[in-house]
């Protein structure tokens, strides 16, 4: 059972990604392989509620985000910056779409970071992402894409 942060987050990424990239995205039912490389997007929020989000996708989950959301192709110029920047903006989507949803007034501000990516070429790093409590791990058109939201309020 998801917390209540969490369950926003899973239903915020999946209304993203269905709409930006055309990817269906819901809660594993089964184990999905872990990605060899991947890599992890984080920002950070401040407001009524505040707090950091991550999600961490592997190499081609990003690839393919990239592809629908900004019709790449591999042999572009610059393709792997463009997909990390791709996942960064996926990112700064989907927290336009959450931080309204725990906001407790219409007038709430929050002020928000940049999202920063960290790029990992060992599968130990996915693990070790997945095995920290409160992780949700999402379906994303049979690739696997780690989840987290930590607040405090």
């Amino acid at each position: 059972m998801l917390d209540t942060h969490t369950q926003t987050l899973v239903d915020s990424i999946a209304e993203t990604l269905e709409t930006m990239a055309f990817i269906m995205a819901m809660p594993a039912e089964e184990q999905l392989e872990a990605p060899c490389t991947s890599v992890k997007v984080s920002m950070s929020f401040e407001g009524p509620v505040s707090g950091t989000i991550e999600i961490m996708g592997g190499n081609e989950l990003v690839e393919l985000i990239a592809a629908n959301f900004l019709g790449l192709e591999p042999e572009d110029d610059d393709v792997r910056e463009k997909q990390i920047d791709a996942f960064k903006e996926l990112l700064n989507t989907i927290c336009g779409i959450l931080l309204p949803k725990l906001a407790t007034a219409e007038s709430d501000i929050f002020d928000i970071t940049i999202p920063v990516a960290t790029e990992y070429e060992d599968v130990a790093n996915w693990d070790a992402f997945v095995a920290q409590e409160h992780i949700a791990i999402l379906d994303c058109d049979y690739y696997p894409l780690a989840i987290s939201i930590t607040t405090s309020e």
